[in-house]
């Protein structure tokens, strides 16, 4: 029902915007990387103090958004490739974007964790 009624509202807004089909496939795909840019700023805003956020919580915001950055990826993949084609069709490319996805999440959000954890315990030890 959820997803049903966002490739509605996805198709709705992006009707009126004319885009090519090759940017609108790589923005699908940049798409996947922002759950780690978010990590990633969020956990330099801890570091510098302005954020007052524990690790795991990040790490958690990280994952949550990665998992709903890949379903809205695989949706808006959907919708530009099933414009196309009538009837059944292959889900290769939706597939594609799910492993792409699942990758980006089960490998960069634990390494960026681990690195901004390895940071925070060095530079309390700095000081």
């Amino acid at each position: 029902m959820i997803i049903a009624s966002l490739k509605i509202v996805l198709r709705l807004l992006l009707a009126d915007i004319c885009i090519n089909k090759k940017l609108f496939k790589m923005f699908s795909l940049l798409l996947l990387f922002l759950a780690p840019a978010i990590q990633i700023i969020l956990s330099i805003l801890r570091l510098k103090g302005t954020l007052k956020l524990p690790q795991g919580v990040t790490a958690i915001i990280a994952f949550a958004s990665g998992v709903a950055f890949t379903i809205i990826s695989i949706n808006i993949f959907d919708i530009e490739s099933g414009q196309t084609l009538k009837g059944p069709r292959c889900g290769m490319g939706e597939f594609a974007v799910l492993l792409l996805g699942s990758f980006v999440i089960l490998i960069f959000t634990p390494l960026i964790e681990a690195i901004f954890y390895f940071i925070t315990k060095f530079r309390n030890k700095q000081v």
